[in-house]
């Protein structure tokens, strides 16, 4: 299957109801856990339908296409409708970024392509993208632990690196039977391209590539956490390296940069000014432009990295053809693959959808770094911490060379909504002393109406004593 292209097999999939006996089982399945296991367990049905189904399964309602993660973000609202978990979110400049590249990213959309068929593709995006994030987000508001999100995502690791290792050896992709991914492994230059239920093997060496910060950061929660840690960077490992791919190759190597630069972390600042100057300064003495770098930045022969830096040169060059709401294609650039996440948001949103996107990007960094120097000298939270901050930077140096699609778009939206959710009621690491301050705290107060609270103050105040008997102090003592 040497000149086999994954897409193909996605876009076949599309406008019609495909459900597998074992698919259907497991969505139910994850549909009645979402509605009735705790709270801070809520987001992980999400998590594991995303880790071990194909994105081929869907049901088509009146032309909308219900694949099995948007039917769990259904269950996940109706859970928080039933059991009146919809509480006041306290809103952060994180999510008013979100919200913003989510609605002009939606209008410009349609204004440029004007027809049904658009607005029924853009409210399916709308549904992922709003749904995803707020879901999660609704979920980590409350003093929920970081690692319980880490620990989820590590026990998923291990059967999907199992899973891969099969496919790797076999040459047989063990989901092919849900539809969208092949039954015979992709080899591209002599590679085989392993996917496993993952949309493309780009896509899955990105999803696993990008957790490996949290995952080794799990060492300096000391106990049982550093045997999670080796076997959860080893599972994420074993997947990168099946998938063959540059950028997911490239997405552990920067990883390791970042965690590596954790002594640097109150000198941030420093650092950002120092390579925004040397990227100048290299652009300056370079007879092509910096990010021609991208071209050379490759570790296997059929890489694309000229590719990478052939869109981002058209995006630019074209800049005033997508500045205002997006252009309906490319094709005038002698560009048809948009193998770039920043590149992609331009041309779907035009430069202000992409404003609020590199503002959501850039507001969850200053909240990492907040929180880092909150936690001070703290191992536990100052490392985990750090390596959300990292796990976010890999996903951003991943979109210079895929524009997510799939199962990693709930993991970038999982990612942001940790970040925006930290704080000191809100994302916070047990065996943390600011886990122990928060729990001692206790859950925020719930804003009732002004006379659910004058009620609930009446029955909370003390009935007064039977004529006769005197007044009784705390624990029984009897008052004078």
């Amino acid at each position: 299957m040497e000149d086999y292209n994954p897409n193909d097999d996605i876009s076949a999939w599309f406008g019609q109801t495909t459900v597998h006996p074992v698919g259907l089982a497991v969505v139910i399945a994850l549909a009645i856990a979402t509605l009735l296991i705790p709270r801070r367990w809520a987001f992980a049905p999400l998590v594991l339908l995303s880790c071990f189904l194909p994105v081929a399964q869907r049901v088509v309602i009146f032309n909308f296409d219900f694949d099995f993660p948007r039917l769990l973000i259904v269950a996940a609202m109706l859970r928080f409708l039933i059991r009146g978990e919809f509480k006041k979110l306290d809103w952060n400049s994180i999510d008013k970024c979100f919200l913003w590249f989510a609605v002009i990213s939606f209008f410009a959309f349609i204004w440029v392509h004007g027809d049904s068929i658009s607005l029924t593709r853009r409210l399916g995006w709308m549904l992922d993208v709003v749904g995803f994030y707020f879901v999660f987000r609704l979920v980590f508001m409350r003093s929920v632990d970081v690692k319980d999100v880490v620990l989820v995502l590590a026990i998923a690791s291990i059967p999907v690196a199992i899973v891969f290792a099969v496919e790797y050896s076999t040459h047989r992709n063990l989901f092919s039977v849900f539809g969208s991914v092949p039954p015979v492994t992709w080899i591209r230059g002599g590679r085989l391209r392993c996917q496993g239920p993952f949309v493309h093997p780009i896509i899955a060496g990105c999803f696993w590539g990008s957790l490996v910060p949290v995952f080794a950061s799990l060492w300096f929660c000391g106990g049982r956490w550093r045997m999670w840690s080796l076997v959860s960077v080893s599972s994420a490992m074993v997947i990168v390296l099946a998938t063959n791919s540059s950028t997911s190759i490239m997405a552990v190597i920067f990883g390791a940069i970042a965690l590596l630069a954790f002594p640097l972390r109150n000198s941030m600042r420093v650092v950002c000014w120092t390579a925004l100057l040397l990227a100048i300064a290299l652009h300056a003495v370079m007879k092509a432009p910096v990010w021609h770098l991208l071209a050379r930045a490759t570790v296997f022969d059929a890489s694309t990295g000229w590719h990478r830096y052939f869109v981002i040169d058209q995006a630019i060059r074209h800049f005033g053809d997508w500045f205002l709401v997006g252009i309906p294609d490319t094709n005038s650039w002698g560009v048809w693959d948009i193998t770039n996440g920043y590149v992609w948001v331009a041309i779907e949103g035009g430069f202000f959808a992409l404003a609020m996107f590199m503002g959501m990007i850039w507001k969850s960094y200053r909240r990492v770094g907040d929180e880092c120097r909150r936690f001070g000298k703290d191992p536990v939270g100052s490392h985990m911490a750090w390596s959300l901050g990292c796990t976010l930077f890999v996903h951003c140096t991943n979109f210079l060379g895929v524009s997510y699609f799939g199962q990693a778009r709930m993991l970038w939206y999982l990612t942001i909504a940790l970040i925006a959710s930290m704080g000191p009621r809100g994302v916070v690491p047990a065996g943390s002393p600011a886990r122990a301050a928060a729990v001692a705290r206790g859950p925020a107060p719930r804003a009732f109406p002004r006379a659910w609270g004058r009620r609930a103050a009446r029955k909370a105040a003390p009935s007064p004593a039977p004529p006769g008997r005197p007044p009784s102090a705390p624990g029984g003592a009897k008052l004078p």
